[in-house]
């Protein structure tokens, strides 16, 4: 009777432990790095700074939307559907690519975009946003 209370206790404790991991899964992020991107998509943090992801500079354009440079091209990743459209339909002529896709956080579900573009009309794209969003 002793071995069946100390095993159900030791399960008790080991679920209240797994509860507690999954609750406080969500990426944590350094605000002194700055740094976004934790382990994996479902978790991205933003800051109204300039910040280094991936050792790249990041520029905010607008609310949840960035501009980043990578070796080859530039990069707008965006969260937010107004957003979004009003950069696609004034630029889709200078668009390379983009993408979208679906990401879950706690708060739900909800839209991921990225704009490829060159980095020279990243440029035109980064002046446009200062006024129109």
């Amino acid at each position: 009777m002793k071995t069946k209370a100390i095993i159900i206790g030791l399960l008790i404790v080991a679920q209240i432990g797994a509860f507690t991991l999954k609750a406080n899964a969500q990426n944590k992020v350094d605000y002194k790095k700055r740094s976004f991107y934790g382990g994996t998509d479902s978790s991205i943090k933003w800051s109204s700074y300039n910040s280094d992801v991936k050792g790249k500079e990041v520029e905010i354009l607008a609310d949840e939307t960035t501009l980043s440079y990578t070796d080859k091209y530039a990069k707008i990743e965006c969260d937010n559907d107004k957003v979004f459209m009003k950069l696609f339909t004034t630029h889709y002529q200078i668009v390379t690519r983009f993408t979208s896709s679906w990401k879950h956080d706690r708060h739900g579900r909800y839209k991921h975009y990225t704009i490829y573009l060159n980095k020279e009309d990243a440029e035109i794209v980064k002046s446009w946003a200062k006024s129109n969003l």
